[in-house]
């Protein structure tokens, strides 16, 4: 397909792209714009539509070369200027190249089957950055899913692709409510943990969490709802040495996905969950 050169921030579609910085817009629109050349490559690998890319000649990196080489026929491809590229792009490390993509469907219906899964579920995430950084554990941790529950979940915000390094496209996301989450769970016979600090909460070094279950983790102010403890079949916590008494969210999550795996391998040394 040959390459269009638009030069005008005024066409209608670099506004249309623009416009893809907010989520109405995004879910209006159904496709998201990503920056970046391995987070584009991922995105590519985990098979999602590629419609159109722009990109500034003068500023294409060798690895968004390689990337743009490789994308299909169908994907329509925009020549911008190194000026107008700098408005389209929202990264301070540019490398001349803006992907846009169509959505994918994330309900609960949407995960795949596995035999022994280990879900995270994030409820009503505050920070997509914090997203991002627990998908990046996810997927190093082998987690079989994570599940943004409530509302606020944008698993297409810049920074949640940015902070995932794109693993947001290879690990299995949904969003729901948490009485599907709660059924979701019931159905599939997996018990669920709640990360907080109450009196019934055991060490999650001591919880087992090789079997099929849920992990529920809350925001860094409140923790997680009265609603979503209730539904709880055990509190969990990290222990703290120290005079702080929780962890970011993320961090707080990676612990607790990486002690899921520390205890699935030293019982299943051969095989993944």
């Amino acid at each position: 397909m040959a390459t269009l050169e638009l030069t005008s921030a005024k066409n209608p579609r670099i506004k249309a792209l623009m416009a893809l910085s907010k989520g109405k817009e995004r879910a209006a629109q159904g496709v998201f714009s990503v920056e970046g050349a391995r987070e584009i490559e991922r995105a590519l690998t985990a098979g999602y539509a590629a419609v159109e890319a722009f990109l500034a000649p003068g500023l294409l990196s060798e690895a968004a070369q390689k990337v743009l080489n490789s994308l299909p026929k169908a994907c329509a491809q925009m020549s911008v200027s190194d000026d107008l590229y700098g408005r389209i792009a929202m990264r301070e490390d540019k490398d001349g190249l803006v992907v846009v993509f169509n959505m994918r469907s994330h309900t609960l219906k949407d995960l795949p089957a596995v035999k022994a899964p280990l879900i995270i579920a994030m409820e009503a995430v505050e920070k997509p950055g914090n997203l991002g950084a627990l998908l990046r554990s996810a997927d190093g941790a082998g987690v079989s899913a994570v599940v943004a529950v409530g509302s606020g979940a944008d698993f297409y915000h810049p920074h949640v692709i940015r902070n995932s390094l794109g693993t947001v496209f290879s690990v299995p996301v949904a969003a729901a409510s948490l009485d599907e989450l709660v059924a979701y769970a019931k159905k599939n016979g997996l018990k669920i943990f709640a990360a907080a600090l109450t009196n019934a909460a055991i060490s999650c070094f001591d919880a087992d969490l090789t079997q099929p279950c849920v992990i529920m983790l809350g925001t860094e102010a409140t923790g997680l709802t009265a609603a979503a403890l209730a539904q709880a079949d055990q509190a969990i916590k990290i222990p703290m040495a120290g005079i702080a008494d929780s962890l970011n969210v993320s961090a707080a999550g990676t612990v607790i996905i990486y002690e899921a795996s520390r205890q699935w391998i030293s019982r299943h040394p051969t095989s993944r969950r």
